[in-house]
């Protein structure tokens, strides 16, 4: 990730959303259940340094040419494996929060849609795109 006006979180309880499984579950997976929790009730994001000090990132650089360069030598590093034995422990690991968005997906699609239904919601929604657009 690279370093400057960058942030990574889980910043949707600022629009009056809560996190979903997948969100949640990904950030879990990296940060622990403190750092989580904190992003997620907070709506905290993190700049890159303080990202890989939680763990929700492996590395900070400072220019979009080293972003690019990092993408490559990690990309070449994991062609170096096996797909086949790749794919089947990102799926082993990863197993459990799948069975649990699996177990959720139709409830949590329905419970999101009224959420990003609410006026207030769109309201806080509108207002954060309107302060995008004057950056």
């Amino acid at each position: 990730m690279q370093r400057g006006r960058y942030r990574t979180g889980l910043p949707e309880a600022k629009f009056g959303i809560p996190a979903t499984v997948v969100r949640a579950e990904s950030v879990l997976a990296c940060a622990g259940l403190r750092q989580t929790e904190l992003m997620a009730t907070t709506a905290r994001s993190l700049s890159a340094d303080d990202a890989v000090a939680a763990g929700l990132i492996d590395e900070a650089v400072d220019t979009p040419e080293e972003v690019m360069s990092r993408c490559r030598e990690v990309l070449l590093e994991l062609l170096e494996a096996d797909p086949t034995a790749r794919a089947a422990t990102k799926a082993m690991l990863r197993e459990p929060a799948l069975a649990r968005f699996n177990a959720e997906r139709e409830e949590s699609a329905k419970r999101m849609l009224r959420i990003v239904q609410d006026e207030r919601v769109q309201q806080l929604l509108g207002m954060y795109i309107a302060s995008l657009k004057k950056s």
